[in-house]
């Protein structure tokens, strides 16, 4: 896979300099993931930042994710808000609010 062109990068860049504590997953990169599983990372994470549109996020997020994840910030559009908010967790998509 390609990381040249992914925004995750920059992001990533700016949510440690405002001191998240930052964990990443790629299913086409685990070597530089923090987690093997997409269960183990929504397990982990209070917030989910999705950079990319792997099949494996959209066909199991919503099924996965669970009430421990408070905001999903959609950086693809990939989703549909109400899946989130009928879970309880605020939804923020690119262009979308």
């Amino acid at each position: 896979s390609d990381e040249r062109e992914t925004p995750s990068k920059e992001i990533i860049k700016i949510l440690k300099e405002r001191l998240a504590d930052v964990k990443v997953y790629d299913p086409h990169i685990l070597n530089k993931s923090d987690f093997d599983s997409l269960q183990k990372a929504l397990d982990w994470s209070e917030v989910v930042v999705l950079c990319t549109s792997h099949n494996e996020f959209i066909e199991n997020v919503t099924r996965l994710i669970k009430n421990n994840v408070v905001l999903f910030f959609d950086g693809r559009n990939s989703f549909d808000k109400t899946i989130f908010e009928s879970k309880g967790i605020r939804y923020k998509g690119i262009g979308r609010g």
